[in-house]
């Protein structure tokens, strides 16, 4: 009785680990539960009231922000990878998340003037990033243990090309949500030689997998073939249709460059879109109020230091103190961005030419120096942003003769203009700043544009603007 008990509680354990969609669902299931415990300690502890969970307006916030964290918690990150991070990336990571759900409730209850107990809201936050925390920290001992006991293990097959099951393996390893095992690989077509992943044996055809999927328990097959062998893979899902363990067919997509990976039904057949990005109407609402509010804010809090230049660039030389460029902006529309003049004045828009300012520039002024080593010239964008020609966060935007040249230099340069133009951007917090006077350097710069828009959250416009505050906003190879 007592090993048939245990053998069924394996078999429990072993369905809910060996899926890293379950594996997260479970996740989330314990951030609930570290959230209710958080609450109930603080309240019994704080509000000193016993058994009781909390006052009613102290309940309703805790489950705003349970809700909340429901909703938020997976696109903020945070049930990534975490066998390979260290317990401060982990605990910044949720002390970021937390605090500012928490907030964002706490802000909500005092605008409808029902503020929450300080000292509740304190103790309440500390406990659920602590619980928080510790579930995450315990997941991570949890698994490599399930592991070495038989469960958090999914055995696979790999149908296709060596190459692709050496490139699917690599990525593998890279989960730590679940251990894939790759135990066989079939070659289509027959490659006896190639080398193949370690410890992975060789299948001799494709009539082989059906008994050896039996036989050796195998819990899931991949399809590594392109799109372009439809034909074959409808020949394998009637060969393995008495199989029953999941088929995936793998796309191989690498040689495009995709803004969304999801598939969707559009006039009842599966679409895969490959330059729109995947942005809810709500996110758009989101940021369209983000960029307006901070713009504002901006505009009003700078108020002093734009004047300032202002008087300092008319006073430096002759010419205007503010100049209109000519862009590339969303969906390749020109306008007109507004920039502090850096440049001795020759007449027309400053920067006309393709020649982007250099190294000792002649063209550049002494003040026009300052201004564009610390950004201070790209104030004016707030307007831009206002108008609604810009957002604060987005790919840079480019001058209309340099979008002429690079698009057709390089493949995916196009891609970058499905967003709006901004301020500041990810390519430019991760070093991306000043002159592109290499093709090689400006494919980088494109990189991180298209990185943006295809993992494009609120959160992650945050993010970018505390990181250009505190650190992003000069740079060395600004001339």
């Amino acid at each position: 009785m007592k090993q048939s008990t245990s053998s069924a509680l394996g078999a429990m354990l072993k369905t809910l680990t060996n899926s890293p969609a379950r594996l997260v669902l479970l996740m989330r299931l314990a951030d609930l539960a570290a959230i209710a415990g958080a609450l109930y300690c603080a309240s019994a502890l704080l509000l000193r009231l016993g058994p009781a969970p909390a006052l009613p307006l102290h309940t309703l916030a805790a489950l705003a922000c349970g809700a909340l964290a429901l909703a938020l918690f997976p696109r903020l990150g945070m049930y990534g990878p975490t066998a390979q991070r260290t317990l401060r990336s982990i605990a910044v990571q949720v002390a970021m998340a937390w605090c500012g759900i928490v907030l964002a409730v706490a802000l909500a209850c005092a605008l409808a003037a029902a503020p929450l107990a300080g000292r509740w809201l304190l103790g309440w936050t500390l406990a659920g990033w602590a619980a928080l925390t510790a579930a995450r920290l315990a997941l991570r001992w949890a698994l490599p243990l399930a592991r070495r006991h038989g469960l958090n293990t999914v055995r696979v097959v790999i149908v296709g090309d060596a190459a692709s099951a050496v490139e699917l393996y690599r990525r593998a390893q890279g989960e730590d949500k679940c251990e894939y095992h790759i135990q066989a690989v079939c070659t289509l077509p027959a490659e006896p030689h190639a080398p193949l992943p370690p410890g992975a044996e060789r299948l001799p055809s494709a009539s082989a997998l059906p008994g050896y999927a039996r036989c050796c328990a195998i819990d899931e097959i991949w399809i590594a073939l392109p799109i372009g062998q439809a034909a074959q893979v409808r020949a394998l899902q009637h060969l393995l249709r008495n199989t029953l363990v999941e088929l995936r067919w793998v796309l191989d997509l690498q040689g495009l460059q995709l803004l969304r990976f999801n598939m969707e039904q559009f006039l009842g057949a599966p679409v895969l879109t490959l330059n729109c990005p995947d942005t809810s109407e709500l996110s758009k609402l989101g940021k369209y109020l983000f960029d307006k509010l901070f713009a504002l804010a901006a505009m009003l809090l700078l108020s002093p230091l734009l004047a300032g230049i202002w008087v300092a660039v008319k006073l430096s030389s002759p010419g205007p103190a503010l100049f209109l460029q000519p862009r590339t902006g969303l969906n390749g529309q020109v306008f007109k961005v507004y920039k502090f003049r850096t440049m001795h004045w020759q007449g027309e828009a400053e920067g006309a030419a393709l020649r982007q300012a250099s190294k000792s520039d002649a063209r550049v002024t002494r003040l026009g120096a300052f201004l564009r080593r610390t950004s201070l010239d790209e104030l004016p964008q707030f307007l831009n942003v206002l108008r609604g020609e810009m957002s604060i966060v987005g790919p840079r935007p480019h001058a209309v003769q340099h979008t002429d040249l690079y698009s057709d230099l390089l493949p995916v340069y196009m891609i970058r203009h499905r967003a709006k133009p901004g301020i500041t951007g990810w390519a430019q917090i991760n070093g991306c700043r000043g002159e592109t006077e290499t093709a090689e350097k400006m494919s980088k710069r494109v990189q991180f544009d298209v990185e943006y828009i295809r993992n494009w959250s609120l959160w992650m416009d945050v993010r970018i603007v505390v990181w250009t505050a505190l650190r992003g906003w000069t740079g060395n190879d600004v001339y």
